[in-house]
């Protein structure tokens, strides 16, 4: 059998296409909101830790019950939105907006989904080509 060639997004392709001075810039920008989107998370993680550790579990207290309730969704969000990020950058304006909310609105079913349909589409979740990074200078 014949291997055919990994299909790539019209939105990957045109964004390979284009090269402005401000892709550096942009870059940064995106790099410092996912940082502190994680510090964020992380923070937000060893508090609830700290404060209403998870062993052992305390399901007849209220507060634990809402602290652990609180990181768990902020948590889910914050990994989430690293995946829109993905989708964003990847998927042409239509599908990138339907699948973003698809996975914010409706949860781990439609990103399951969205991973599927890249393998089956793109026979890969690999996002460009895999030549070595650029840096970030």
């Amino acid at each position: 059998a014949e291997e055919q060639p990994v299909r790539t997004s019209p939105a990957m392709d045109q964004k390979r296409m284009v090269r402005t001075g401000n892709r550096l810039d942009d870059a940064r920008i995106q790099a410092a909101a996912f940082a502190a989107l994680g510090v964020v998370c992380f923070a937000a993680i060893a508090h609830t830790c700290y404060h209403f550790p998870l062993f052992p579990f305390q399901l007849d207290d209220m507060a634990w019950l809402n602290a652990w309730l609180a990181t768990t969704v902020l948590d889910y969000y914050g990994s989430t939105l690293c995946l829109v990020g993905i989708i964003l950058s990847t998927e042409s304006p239509g599908p990138a907006i339907a699948w973003s909310l698809l996975c914010l609105l409706l949860g781990s079913p439609f990103a399951c989904a969205y991973v599927v349909y890249r393998l089956f589409w793109f026979r890969s979740l690999a996002l460009g080509d895999l030549q070595a990074p650029a840096r970030m200078q």
